[in-house]
C-alpha cells in the first residue's frame, strides 16, 4: 500500500471513529453527513488506488452513497439509501464469487450457518416487521432477498484467512441491516435500546465491510503471487 492509499485509509478509519463515537445520534447537517460517508468512501478510494477487484470498489463506494442518502430525513432519500446499499449487496455476491465461493461444497457446519441465515431473516421480515412495513413491504423484500444472496454466497467462501474474514465482514453486514429494520420500523423515538442499537449498528456495519475488504486483500495477493 502507497503512502496516498495509507493516508486515506487513517482519514476513513479517524472519520468512522468520530461519527460512531460523537455524531451517530446528532441531528442531521452536512458536517456529520461528510464525516459519515467519508468511512466507506476512503475505503473504495484506498481498495482503487491499491488496484483491488472493481466489484469491490463499486459495493464500496455505492455504500457511501447510501451512507449520505440516509444521512437526511424524508422517505425518498431513504428508498434512494435502500436502493444504493442493494447494488452494494449485489455487487459483493458476485465478487465472492470470483474469490472462489461454491468452487468446493460446503462443510456442515456452513450449511448450519445457511440455514440460520436464512430462518433469522425469515422470521425478522415476515414475524417481527412484515405488518409495521405499509407501503415498503414489496420493496424491502426484495432488499432482504439480495441481502439473503450476499451473505449465503460468503458462508460458502474457502476457508483461510482471507476468506474466514469475508463470511465474518458479510455477516456484520447483514446482522447491521437487520438491527437497523428493527430499529426503523419497531423502536420508539424513546425507546433506551436505541442507545444500543446506534452503535451496533455502525460498528457491525463500517467493520464487516472493512473485514471484507481486508479478506478480499488478502486473497487478491494470493491469487497474484
Amino acid at each position: 500500500m502507497g503512502p496516498v492509499a495509507t493516508v486515506v485509509l487513517a482519514a476513513a478509519l479517524v472519520a468512522a471513529v468520530i461519527y460512531g463515537a460523537a455524531l451517530n445520534r446528532a441531528a442531521p447537517s452536512p458536517a456529520r453527513t461528510v464525516i459519515k460517508t467519508a468511512g466507506l468512501a476512503g475505503l473504495s478510494t484506498v481498495a482503487a488506488l491499491t488496484g483491488l477487484p472493481w466489484l469491490l470498489v463499486l459495493a464500496l463506494a455505492a455504500s457511501a452513497i447510501g451512507d449520505g442518502l440516509l444521512a437526511g430525513p424524508g422517505e425518498r432519500r431513504f428508498m434512494a439509501g435502500v436502493g444504493a446499499f442493494a447494488l452494494a449487496h449485489a455487487a459483493y455476491a458476485p465478487l465472492f464469487l470470483e474469490l472462489g465461493a461454491w468452487q468446493t461444497p460446503p462443510g456442515a457446519g456452513r450449511l448450519l450457518a445457511m440455514a440460520l441465515l436464512v430462518g433469522a431473516a425469515s422470521w425478522l421480515l415476515a414475524v417481527v416487521l412484515w405488518r409495521y412495513l405499509g407501503a415498503l413491504r414489496w420493496p424491502l423484500t426484495g432488499y432482504f432477498l439480495i441481502i439473503l444472496a450476499m451473505g449465503l454466497t460468503a458462508w460458502a467462501m474457502p476457508g483461510g484467512a482471507g476468506g474466514l474474514a469475508i463470511t465474518a465482514g458479510a455477516t456484520a453486514f447483514v446482522l447491521s441491516d437487520m438491527v437497523l429494520g428493527i430499529e426503523l420500523f419497531r423502536l420508539k423515538e424513546a425507546s433506551s435500546w436505541r442507545r444500543l442499537t446506534g452503535p451496533a449498528i455502525w460498528v457491525l456495519y463500517f467493520g464487516g465491510q472493512a473485514l471484507i475488504a481486508w479478506g478480499v486483500l488478502v486473497l487478491s495477493a494470493g491469487q497474484a503471487g
